[in-house]
């Protein structure tokens, strides 16, 4: 490894900065990811040792360049954080429930290695939260971008224009984000219907230019003025049309728009930019933490502005004192909540049957899409071995070990398992046995609640409805057991007491035990 010192001020602070997040995710792969700003420098951190590769923005500052293994743990870092902050959202049962199977309960949770060589869950619940669930949103926005790279190569074989363009609107740091999305909502609105749309506006301007369609991306960050909403539209037109025209068309468009909506004016210069199709084939192909297009809300924030998921990292390293804990916890509750349901995407109706691509699946059906149909079965998870994993927090380096040596999977969850703490079952308290309760009676009133019991007992075996009004008489005898009869007294003593049998004692007596062989019969 090369300690490599670049010509920059206090290389190592950039490094040690983001320490708490790879002290989570050590990786011995390769670093090869290499961003378009400046090549890739390697730091070595002085209090650990460890070597980083660190990246340089265009503001000059510096951001970490992760490894595959490390983005994906960084992906289950933060959503463990989500589970917390979201605990009645089905974000926190995403990737932690297994998935129930209609007919046969509960899927197996398999550990699976694709053709691609990547490893991955199988029969585990996916939410396709794209804003809440940093796991749904990676594969999600994955297959988003192939849509998006399919989409621009079929415009240009077609012969299209593909413009990249973008739309800021000011704000402050009082603005209420849902009402700022509604008003943002309707200003987008007015671009595409009414007499001053986009569309009809070229059409009128520049006679013969055709806006074929559109895609357009969402994107929001906070910063030191508040929620910053905005968004990234691809927009296909025909070939004679310039960037310079389309943005002469937009800008005052979009300026009309948002002041119709009650926005404040966007910027004659930064609120409407328009590129050219190699900008725009560029963020379509790219992949990352800064795609513009599909990942703008995973991308980590530059200058002083922070993404929602960099509102996750806040989270966990705890060591920005501007967006502490609490603050960026409400924060990305208050992101979730506001965006629930939104698109990521939006097509203009009709581009895609133009451009030839299948229908668009919903964020549900894209999350549940198999990932390899060639994948080979690794392991498969009982309860007891993900209640380990998920205990350590160890799914992502769990499927670290299942791509780098899948010999040891076995052994690791079962360090997992052996890790548990051992857990006693309470102790149960002992059931009381009950015991009879003794009331005093004497002896007449013993023989009379004898005697309601008999003719209540009577009076059902003869088909009296008790409780209800009837006007059926019912009546019937008592037939006795013979003296002989071996009971413990007879019923004879039974009715003594009460004067319907003289007892043979001459004293009236109870003489009465269920043990005794007797029969109420219908007379």
């Amino acid at each position: 490894m090369v300690n490599a010192k670049p010509e920059v001020e206090q290389p190592i602070e950039a490094a040690c900065d983001a320490r708490s997040a790879l002290a989570r995710t050590r990786a011995a792969a390769p670093l090869g990811i290499v961003t378009r700003n400046s090549s890739p420098a390697v730091f070595a951190d002085p209090e650990t040792g460890e070597i980083y590769t660190v990246g340089r923005n265009k503001d000059g500052s510096y951001r970490l360049v992760l490894t595959p293994e490390q983005s994906r743990a960084k992906r289950w870092a933060r959503k463990s954080v989500a589970n917390r902050l979201l605990p009645e959202s089905r974000v926190s049962k995403c990737m932690n429930w297994r998935r129930p199977n209609a007919g046969y309960g509960l899927a197996d949770i398999d550990v699976c290695k694709g053709s691609h060589g990547k490893a991955f869950y199988q029969g585990l619940m996916a939410c396709g939260d794209i804003w809440g669930c940093a796991c749904c949103a990676g594969k999600v926005s994955e297959r988003r971008r192939l849509e998006l790279q399919a989409a621009i190569a079929s415009a240009t074989a077609l012969g299209w224009a593909t413009h990249f363009v973008t739309l800021t609107v000011p704000h402050g740091v009082g603005d209420d984000l849902d009402e700022l999305l509604g008003a943002l909502s309707d200003s987008l609105k007015r671009l595409s219907t009414g007499k001053y749309s986009i569309k009809g506006q070229l059409s009128k301007r520049f006679p013969g230019c055709i806006q074929h369609g559109y895609i357009r991306a969402t994107e929001v960050t906070h910063g030191e003025h508040g929620w910053h909403p905005h968004f990234h539209i691809l927009v296909f037109t025909s070939p004679d049309l310039s960037p310079a025209d389309l943005r002469s068309v937009y800008s005052p468009a979009w300026q009309r728009a948002c002041l119709l909506s009650g926005l404040p004016k966007p910027h004659d210069v930064h609120g409407v930019t328009v590129q050219d199709g190699t900008k725009a084939a560029q963020y379509a192909s790219k992949w990352g933490l800064e795609d513009e297009m599909t990942k703008a809300h995973t991308k980590q924030a530059r200058g002083k502005g922070i993404t929602p998921f960099g509102l996750l990292d806040a989270v966990l390293d705890g060591t920005d004192p501007v967006y502490t804990k609490p603050r960026s916890s409400a924060l990305f509750i208050q992101f979730t909540k506001s965006f629930k349901g939104r698109r990521q995407l939006f097509w203009s109706v009709g581009l895609r049957a133009k451009l030839d691509l299948a229908p668009e699946l919903s964020d549900q059906e894209l999350v549940d899409l198999p990932d390899d149909d060639r994948a080979s079965l690794l392991a498969t998870l009982d309860d007891d071995d993900w209640r380990a994993v998920r205990r350590f927090r160890q799914e992502a380096h769990v499927l670290t070990v299942a791509e780098s040596n899948p010999s040891l999977l076995r052994q690791v969850v079962q360090s997992l398992r052996d890790a548990m703490p051992v857990q006693e079952s309470p102790a149960v308290p002992p059931v009381a046995t009950p015991q009879p309760v003794v009331v005093p009676l004497d002896d007449a009133t013993r023989d009379q609640l004898v005697l309601d019991w008999v003719n209540y007992r009577n009076s059902y075996l003869k088909g009296f409805s008790h409780g209800k009004a009837t006007t059926k008489e019912t009546s019937g005898v008592l037939l006795l057991p013979p003296e002989n009869d071996g009971g413990s007294g007879g019923l004879d003593r039974l009715l003594a007491g009460s004067g319907l049998l003289a007892s043979p004692a001459g004293n009236p007596q109870l003489g009465f035990t269920f043990d005794c062989a007797y029969a109420l019969r219908r007379g």
